[in-house]
């Protein structure tokens, strides 16, 4: 009797007697190979999800931004004071910041440093027109905004680039090695809402 090349299963030839054991042996290969390939298939999927996880726990922790400050404002106020004394700064490359709201609507933010309110925030246009004002960067809540400090050193000025127009540049009276608190005011005469979340994250060197 004739057998078949990988598993040894009976091919008979019409001479050759039929038997009830062949059947069975036959069978208990069939069974014994299908349940060897279903554990290959099935451990190869728990080593690829395993490998899958591992891959995503590891992109999670090289993640380039740190999150260095997150608040979420538990009552309505006209000004969030956020103490950045502890974050150090220049340990980034640069220093990112959004503001979310839970109205709908814009409404703008002017974000000041060190509780300083007074008209010493230099700002310069690309139309050449150079003024004072109250605040570094006027942050439009539910609207586009288009900024970016520059990269945090202990002994250069707070400096930022916006789009508001025209682009402009403004330079707080404060360096970055001298940051206290960040403040977010509202303007006048009206309320940063309950449930208002800043989040502050900084690029990795």
């Amino acid at each position: 009797m004739n057998q078949t090349a990988n598993y040894q299963l009976c091919q008979w030839d019409p001479t050759d007697r039929i038997l009830m054991e062949d059947f069975n042996k036959d069978n208990g290969k069939i069974d014994t190979a299908l349940k060897e390939n279903t554990d290959a298939i099935a451990a190869e999927a728990a080593a690829r999800a395993e490998a899958d996880a591992a891959l995503l726990a590891q992109l999670r922790g090289e993640n380039p931004y740190a999150v260095l400050a997150d608040v979420t404002v538990a009552a309505e106020t006209a000004q969030v004071d956020l103490d950045v004394s502890e974050i150090p700064f220049t340990d980034y490359l640069r220093v990112e910041f959004w503001i979310s709201m839970p109205t709908e609507g814009m409404q703008t933010v002017f974000l000041r440093l060190n509780g300083n309110s007074a008209k010493n925030y230099h700002h310069t246009t690309t139309m050449q027109n150079d003024y004072n004002d109250t605040y570094l960067l006027a942050y439009t809540c539910g609207g586009t905004n288009l900024f970016q400090l520059n990269q945090p050193n202990a002994g250069s000025s707070v400096v930022c680039l916006y789009a508001a127009g025209n682009v402009q540049v403004s330079t707080a009276p404060c360096k970055w090695g001298e940051l206290v608190t960040w403040n977010f005011a509202a303007e006048s005469g009206q309320k940063i809402p309950a449930g208002t979340r800043i989040v502050l994250k900084g690029l990795r060197r």
